[in-house]
């Protein structure tokens, strides 16, 4: 899985079971402190739930923790580039 930043807040994630497909990440959504996905899992699974109202088990799916973990890491060593800095003081590892 590769994640290259794209537009500030948002992510560009590699697909580690089909070649060629990438999600994008949303992580700077204030109407969705936990972020967004375009992959199915959370498309199909988590959204409709958080759409009525339901609070699902897991409102992250593997793509936006794997984003959120990057943040993470990127602010405890320092090297933040542009489109995380905004970041790194509110999002955690949920």
């Amino acid at each position: 899985m590769t994640i290259t930043p794209h537009d500030p807040g948002t992510y560009l994630v590699t697909s580690e079971t089909v070649d060629g497909d990438s999600y994008m990440v949303d992580m700077g959504d204030p109407e969705r402190p936990d972020g967004a996905c375009s992959c199915t899992d959370y498309t199909m699974r988590i959204e409709p739930l958080i759409a009525r109202g339901q609070v699902p088990v897991r409102t992250r799916c593997k793509h936006l923790r794997a984003v959120a973990k990057w943040i993470e890491l990127a602010c405890q060593r320092k090297k933040i580039v542009d489109t995380v800095t905004s970041f790194c003081h509110v999002q955690r590892v949920r």
